[in-house]
């Protein structure tokens, strides 16, 4: 949603806050899938070290996503 380049930009920033981003891939765009969309997905995989515990790196992530706007997922 909006612009998908800056949405990753900003994660890696947002990474780097809580540990280091030490690798990361090139964006690639992925028609979605499940539901109907004109736009593509955006997506990179990066490689994170950080000291927190899984749990506390998974709530970091989470909250980032929120705090981007990113709609809560069902569960």
């Amino acid at each position: 949603m909006g612009n998908r380049e800056g949405h990753l930009r900003w994660a890696v920033d947002y990474l780097n806050r809580s540990g280091t981003v030490i690798a990361r891939s090139h964006r690639y765009g992925n028609p979605p899938q499940g539901f109907d969309s004109s736009e593509a997905f955006e997506n990179a995989v990066v490689v994170w070290r950080t000291t927190l515990a899984p749990e506390e790196a998974l709530s970091y992530v989470l909250e980032g996503e929120r705090l981007r706007g990113r709609p809560k997922r069902a569960d």
